[in-house]
């Protein structure tokens, strides 16, 4: 809260709001600061413990402003974000075929050894938790076999709601070509659209760009030498003398360095 006071006086209230971190250390803080005094003030308030706990995760999220490689990871996040989100969207209607294709084929089949109230193919919703499973390659061969199974160790019958057997070749199929789109096909592809904006944002914010953070942090202290009320403008007679003192403030932080 010092510290959010002290920006506020320096910055003055106009300049302050313009940046979202800032607007964001705002809300966290103050929230922090209340629900530390709500519990406090009114002792047994699980609520407010609660939000205490929400608010002091949020907080950790100031560091990243505050940190270079912290900053780049988060904008390669936000890069990418659209992108993921795109290839989300398309892995859950691939979720919704698969498990309607597994209720339709297997929802009658006897529950296995590996299956239990949840492990089953009665629903499309469970059918959406053993392919969710599934995907993280945990135990599908063992589940896949549970769905193999046939006469004489289940009922059956030419007809199809008369009979709790499974289909080999139906069970090794959809399993197998699951395990093969989703495990592989699907992961890899998130990783690709994520190194690949990692290798944008690196280009444009990493160790070989042509304006670091710092270099615009210099020009932004001599900037507020002629502009101190943040109004964003210069006359031109006053621009060479910005150039002349950003030039300044550089070679005394190379010296330094």
């Amino acid at each position: 809260m010092v510290n959010i006071v002290v920006r506020i006086v320096g910055l003055t209230w106009k300049r302050y709001i313009k940046s979202r971190w800032d607007v964001y250390g705002l809300l966290v803080v103050t929230g922090t600061l209340g629900c530390t005094v709500a519990m406090l003030i009114v002792r047994k308030a699980p609520i407010f413990v609660q939000f205490q706990k929400l608010f002091l995760v949020m907080d950790t999220l100031l560091l990243i402003p505050r940190n270079n490689q912290l900053d780049q990871l988060f904008k390669t996040a936000a890069a990418s974000f659209s992108a993921i989100g795109n290839l989300m969207i398309t892995w859950l209607v691939l979720f919704l075929v698969y498990a309607i294709a597994l209720t339709q084929t297997f929802g009658l089949t006897r529950i296995g050894p590996n299956g239990n109230g949840n492990l089953n193919l009665r629903t499309v919703p469970n059918a959406l938790i053993i392919l969710f499973r599934s995907s993280c390659g945990e135990g599908w061969d063992q589940i896949m076999d549970d769905f193999s199974v046939t006469w004489p160790n289940c009922v059956a019958s030419d007809s199809f709601f008369d009979s709790d057997c499974g289909s080999k070749g139906y069970a090794r199929f959809l399993f197998i070509s699951w395990n093969i789109v989703s495990m592989y096909i699907f992961v890899s592809m998130f990783v690709s659209l994520i190194f690949e904006s990692f290798s944008y944002v690196f280009q444009q914010a990493g160790n070989h760009q042509a304006v670091s953070r710092e270099d615009i942090r210099r020009f932004k202290q001599a900037w507020s030498k002629y502009d101190p009320q943040g109004l964003g403008y210069l006359p031109v007679d006053v621009f060479p003398r910005l150039l002349k003192v950003w030039s300044h403030v550089t070679l005394y932080a190379f010296s330094n360095e």
